[in-house]
């Protein structure tokens, strides 16, 4: 099967299909951002030029087309400038692969782009798309998947069009959803630079204090002596959880386990605990909704806006070493001011102060990962990228389990071809 990938980004689809062992060949590889196209070199040892899709016009024998196209002026994160063709917004080269159809006449085209472009203002430039297909012969499919369908901890709704020339029989059916197996802290490094890890004054930005909670959790002690009375949702309901258990501390010491960060609801805030993801744009809004993901990441984006609540690390002061017996070492970081790098609370005077919760960026493999890439292509890509591209590039992707759910779908018969004929 030879694929012609067009805003090819780090190569998403090549990624899928590779995993699925379906034969397959890319002719070409049509991306214009040349960091872009450094990382998909890298990971999959490739030596393309960037190339301007507006100026792509190859002679080609093509069987699957994949786009991507720019999503900005369909987002609802950007300026609505919508990708009406011959309009200029970077959206509406959508229908430069409109054109490359006109030329290769392929069997496939796959197309993802945002939720948003089946919004009452761009409906009609979603329509035209089709439209167009529709009279060279396809036949188009369309629906919203979620990548926490699919096996990743990342909310992520994107629209996927799948149209088949010539589809006699009109089969395709979009794949089921899969249970999440897996959380966020599943995907998260064990040891993270310090540099990723939120001030203070960035936690107070986002933080709400919440002087009205009353779940059974507040004012909790880790470690207790004697357990508290076991409820109807202990260990169901984090809410609701009273009795906790760590390696890490000593008896008997206060432990905050959510964070209330500011939310637009009519609480004001919502509550964060350890392993939830957290959007970290805009601060100190009080407009936005859903900053926090119940053991998910928000949408990756193109920038290190996003964070993940953690724990923070025990900070005995000094004088309690003697009394409880604590060993130094790297891991318990001492401070002289007695002050925590984040959130604190504190019990008696002859007790240690614990650093909560802290909160952090993701780091760019992090990012990777939430998109469905292997750690090799990462450390790949960070050979000849920076960070900043990193993350730009994670964001700009497409979630690798997600197409390969659809390519089991689209190309069920040619994978039982291949199974029989490796037996």
């Amino acid at each position: 099967m030879k694929v012609l990938e067009l805003f090819g980004g780090i190569g998403s689809p090549r990624k899928a299909l590779k995993r699925l062992n379906i034969g397959f060949e890319v002719v070409d590889y049509v991306e214009i951002d040349k960091y872009a196209v450094k990382s998909y070199n890298a990971i999959y040892n490739e030596n393309y030029l960037s190339q301007d899709i507006l100026q792509w016009d190859k002679d080609l024998e093509v069987d699957l087309i994949f786009h991507g196209s720019p999503c900005q002026d369909f987002s609802l994160a950007g300026k609505q400038r919508g990708g009406e063709e011959d309009s200029g917004t970077r959206s509406s080269l959508l229908f430069e692969t409109v054109r490359i159809v006109k030329k290769l006449n392929p069997k496939y085209i796959i197309w993802e782009n945002v939720k948003s472009v089946l919004n009452k203002k761009h409906i009609d430039t979603f329509n035209s798309y089709l439209n167009y297909l529709e009279e060279l012969g396809y036949t188009n499919y369309f629906k919203v998947l979620n990548a926490k369908d699919f096996n990743i901890p990342q909310n992520r709704e994107r629209v996927y069009t799948v149209s088949i020339f010539n589809d006699i029989s009109k089969s395709f059916k979009f794949p089921n959803k899969i249970e999440l197996k897996f959380n966020l802290s599943d995907f998260l490094e064990s040891n993270v630079d310090k540099k990723y890890f939120l001030s203070d004054k960035m936690i107070q930005y986002i933080a709400s204090t919440n002087k009205k909670w009353t779940g059974n959790n507040n004012g909790a002690l880790i470690n207790k002596n004697i357990a508290s009375c076991i409820n109807t949702a202990e260990g169901t309901r984090r809410c609701d959880a009273s009795n906790y258990i760590s390696k890490l501390y000593p008896n008997n010491y206060d432990l905050q386990d959510h964070l209330s960060i500011k939310n637009a609801t009519k609480k004001g805030y919502i509550n964060g605990y350890i392993g939830d993801g957290v959007d970290l744009a805009y601060p100190n809004s009080t407009t936005r909704r859903g900053r926090v993901q119940n053991k998910k990441s928000n949408t990756i984006t193109t920038s290190d806006n996003l964070g993940v609540i953690v724990a923070g690390q025990f900070q005995p002061k000094d004088r309690d070493y003697k009394r409880k017996g604590i060993k130094r070492t790297e891991q318990f970081e001492i401070r002289k001011d007695n002050i925590s790098n984040t959130v604190l609370t504190r019990a008696s005077k002859n007790m240690a102060m614990i650093n909560n919760l802290q909160i952090r960026k993701f780091t760019p493999l992090e990012c990777f990962r939430l998109m469905g890439f292997d750690d090799i292509d990462y450390k790949r890509a960070s050979l000849v990228n920076s960070n900043t591209q990193l993350y730009k590039q994670a964001g700009n992707s497409i979630v690798v389990n997600v197409l390969e759910a659809i390519f089991k779908e689209l190309f069920k018969e040619k994978l039982k071809w291949n199974l029989i004929k490796n037996r």
